[in-house]
């Protein structure tokens, strides 16, 4: 929920923070459609960013999730084969 805020904070500060540094840099003779073609390309951008930084979060949890039920086929294949070598010996 925290990266969604400020995700959510940092799209509805890009707009005007490009709107005031594309004022400054160009000018004032910035026209709207200009101004808005630029934001929109910008935002486009961070978008794009965003869905990488989430594909590769997405990639190292699934690493881990492989990695822990890896682990855990082992440890049950350890209890397994404990539990089988316990009953050989109530047996004798």
């Amino acid at each position: 929920m925290r990266q969604v805020f400020a995700s959510l904070l940092a799209i509805c500060t890009i707009g005007p923070g490009m709107e005031w540094l594309w004022g400054v840099i160009v000018g004032p003779d910035l026209s709207p459609p200009t101004l808005w073609a630029i934001t929109f390309t910008t935002m486009a951008g961070v978008l794009a960013l965003m869905v990488r930084h989430c594909a590769h979060r997405q990639g190292i949890l699934t690493d881990e999730v492989e990695r822990c039920c890896k682990a855990k086929a082992e440890l049950e294949r350890q209890v397994l084969k404990l539990r089988k070598s316990s009953q050989r010996r109530s047996h004798r």
